[in-house]
C-alpha cells in the first residue's frame, strides 16, 4: 500500500534537506544531496573516507558543524534503502491490521467465500463503487448472493483504511437495546453517524420496537445529512418496507435510502454450497 503522508513518504535525502529549512529535524543526518553537505560542512576539517556497513562501498563525508564528530554507518544510497525498507514494514503492518479488522467484524461463513463462485457482473458493479456520500443498496430475493458480495466489498474499503461498522438484521436491535439500557445509547449513535461505513445486512427484515425503529431511523437520516455513506441488502421491495414500519418513519425512511444509494440488482440464484 503505498505512503502518501508527505511528512512520511520521503526519501532520506529529501528529507534531509527539508532540515535546512527548519520545517523538519533529524535526529542523525543521513542520506545528504551533495549540495546540502557542502552547506553544512565543517570549515577546518577535511572530508574522511568511511565505509558503508551495508554495501561495503566506500563513500567521502564531510563533517557538520554541529555534530563534527558524528560519522554515519552507511552510504547515503543504502540510507535511502533503510528508509524505503521501514515504511515497507510498517505498510505491511497497516496491511496485516485491516485484514484482522475485516475478519473481526465479518463472520467465518462469509470470509470461505470464493469470489470466483459469485455472480461476477454483479460482484464487479459492487466493487466498483467508490466511497462517497452516496451509499449502496443490494436488492434482491434471498440466496443470490448479496451478502457475500456486500462483504467482498466491505474487505476492500477496510483494506483501504476506511472504518467500517457492521449489523445483520437483529445485530443492531440487539446492540441498540444493550447500550440505551446501558445509559450510553446517545454516545453509541453519536459514533456511528461519524464513521467511514455502516452496513446493515437484511435492512427492514424482523420486527423492530419502537427504541430501535427510532434510532435506526435517526441514524440513517443523519448519516445522509452528514454525506456519509450506508450499505445494506434487502430482500424486499420498499413498498414492503415501508408497510412494516410506522406510518410517520417508514416513507421517509424509503425515500431517504433511494435519493442516497445507488441500487444493484440481484436476480440469479447462487449456489451457496459452493460459494
Amino acid at each position: 500500500m503505498p505512503n502518501n503522508n508527505p511528512m512520511t513518504s520521503r526519501t532520506g535525502s529529501e528529507m534531509a534537506e527539508r532540515s535546512t529549512s527548519g520545517d523538519l529535524q533529524l535526529p542523525t543526518p543521513i542520506g545528504m544531496e551533495a549540495k546540502l553537505m557542502k552547506e553544512c560542512r565543517h570549515p577546518d576539517l577535511l572530508p574522511v573516507t568511511m565505509q558503508c556497513r551495508d554495501c561495503g562501498a566506500e563513500f567521502k563525508f564531510e563533517p557538520f558543524r554541529m555534530a563534527p564528530r558524528w560519522r554515519p554507518e552507511v552510504c547515503p544510497e543504502c540510507a535511502d534503502k533503510r528508509i524505503e525498507a521501514d515504511w515497507a514494514a510498517q505498510n505491511e503492518g497497516i496491511e496485516a491490521a485491516h485484514l484482522a479488522r475485516w475478519e473481526a467484524i465479518c463472520p467465518p461463513l462469509y470470509q470461505e467465500t470464493d469470489p470466483g463462485l459469485l455472480n461476477q457482473a454483479k460482484l464487479k458493479e459492487v466493487l466498483a463503487w467508490e466511497y462517497g456520500p452516496k451509499g449502496l443498496l443490494l436488492v434482491g430475493q434471498t440466496a443470490t448472493g448479496k451478502t457475500r458480495t456486500a462483504w467482498m466489498l466491505l474487505k476492500k474499503l477496510i483494506q483501504s483504511g476506511l472504518y467500517v461498522e457492521a449489523f445483520d438484521c437483529m445485530g443492531f436491535s440487539h446492540k441498540c437495546s444493550r447500550m440505551f439500557g446501558d445509559f450510553v445509547g446517545a454516545e453509541w449513535i453519536e459514533r456511528l453517524v461519524g464513521v467511514d461505513v455502516v452496513y446493515l445486512d437484511d435492512l427492514g427484515k424482523g420486527k423492530l420496537t419502537e427504541r430501535v425503529e427510532a434510532e435506526m431511523f435517526g441514524l440513517i437520516e443523519r448519516r445522509c445529512a452528514q454525506k456519509r455513506p450506508i450499505i445494506a441488502t434487502l430482500n424486499m421491495t420498499g413498498q414492503t418496507m415501508q408497510s412494516k414500519l410506522t406510518t410517520d418513519r417508514g416513507e421517509p425512511l424509503v425515500r431517504r435510502l433511494r435519493e442516497f444509494c445507488s441500487q444493484v440488482v440481484f436476480k440469479e440464484p447462487l449456489d451457496a454450497s459452493r460459494a
